[in-house]
């Protein structure tokens, strides 16, 4: 009887001893929550840009003008496009060591080094002294931590100060486009200078001239008592109908159709030249607009990409409290900021 008691009491703490391991194992070595959600939408923010811009200053470059400012725009772009990139990696990196269920060590040196990498990229910009040493000093704070969410917590000073950064960057490529867009501009109306005075002076003889005709068109069937001040009009608009006034009113009716006719060929004339021109001044008028459309496009573009950088900084904050409390990744706002990216270059709808 007591060996019977003896093995049922070692098969019920054999059982418990199963049943704890289970649940050691459960939550001592529970995996991290998912973030992919958010290195995604951090690929779609950072292609939504790129594509936005490249298509920018593919089309400004078509203009194919030697530009100094179009020049900077593509240098400042080149750089701005290294950001994006290493923003990439960023999250990319995140979303591994969630994944992966990384501690100790690893967390805080693989997310250091990332945030160095961010660091690095922005070596093309000028970045003020304070805000260096501040992010330097977070990286070395990052680097001593032990767990993936204590060193999300010490990388989100960092990560601010670069968004920060990252937005005035974007600024200036803002001013950059518009610089370029009107330097463009002005090499189009240069261009274009002796055709657009000719059609402007055609503009302006041709509405004189039908001022003159419309003032004969009067004087013979307008109101009889007013025949007096529109032939006054019609001798300072016309030097060969000068003294008119003293001669007799059948001389005057006959002076009037003669002028009438040669009024009516000239017009004629002017407006076949109107004709003849009016291919090349619509062009130059379509470029102008072309440029004009790109440069809001891409001011258009700046102001977009830093609503969508601005929610990407937010739904990183969130990172803290989703490692703490084994939540989900809301990306809801974010997916928002880079739906109306797209809008902007007609990509339509993100799937």
């Amino acid at each position: 009887m007591a060996v019977k008691r003896n093995w049922s009491s070692w098969r019920v703490l054999s059982f418990l001893f199963i049943v704890g391991s289970v649940l050691l194992l459960n939550f001592g070595c529970s995996r991290l929550p998912d973030i992919k959600p958010f290195a995604e939408n951090t690929v779609r923010m950072t292609s939504g840009i790129e594509n936005g811009y490249t298509q920018c200053e593919s089309l400004l470059s078509l203009a194919k003008l030697e530009s100094g400012k179009l020049q900077e725009f593509k240098d400042h772009w080149k750089k701005i496009r290294q950001v994006l990139g290493a923003l990439v990696a960023y999250s990319d990196t995140l979303a591994s060591l969630a994944a992966a269920g990384a501690k100790g060590e690893e967390s805080g040196k693989a997310l250091a080094d990332s945030v160095n990498v961010l660091l690095s990229v922005f070596s093309g910009f000028r970045i003020p002294g304070e805000a260096a040493g501040i992010i330097n000093k977070q990286i070395a704070a990052i680097r001593a931590k032990r767990s993936l969410k204590e060193a999300v917590t010490e990388a989100d000073p960092a990560i601010f100060a670069l968004i920060g950064l990252f937005k005035t960057e974007l600024e200036k490529l803002e001013m950059l486009n518009i610089s370029a867009g009107n330097e463009i501009r002005a090499h189009i109306v240069s261009s274009h200078q002796d055709t657009i005075n000719y059609f402007h002076a055609l503009r302006k003889a041709e509405s004189s001239y039908l001022q003159i005709l419309s003032l004969i068109l009067e004087y013979f069937h307008g109101r009889v008592e007013a025949r007096k001040d529109v032939l006054q009009a019609l001798m300072e608009k016309d030097p060969a109908l000068a003294g008119t006034a003293d001669k007799q009113l059948e001389a005057i009716a006959k002076l009037l159709e003669t002028r009438q006719g040669y009024w009516l060929q000239q017009s004629k004339y002017i407006q076949s030249e109107l004709k003849r021109f009016e291919a090349d001044f619509q062009e130059y008028q379509n470029r102008g607009k072309e440029i004009d459309r790109l440069v809001l496009s891409g001011n258009e573009i700046v102001r977009k990409s830093q609503a969508a950088i601005s929610s990407w900084g937010l739904t990183h904050k969130k990172l803290k409290t989703v490692l703490n409390e084994k939540g989900k990744i809301d990306v809801a706002e974010l997916v928002v900021t880079i739906k109306d990216l797209y809008t902007v270059f007609h990509q339509g709808e993100l799937k």
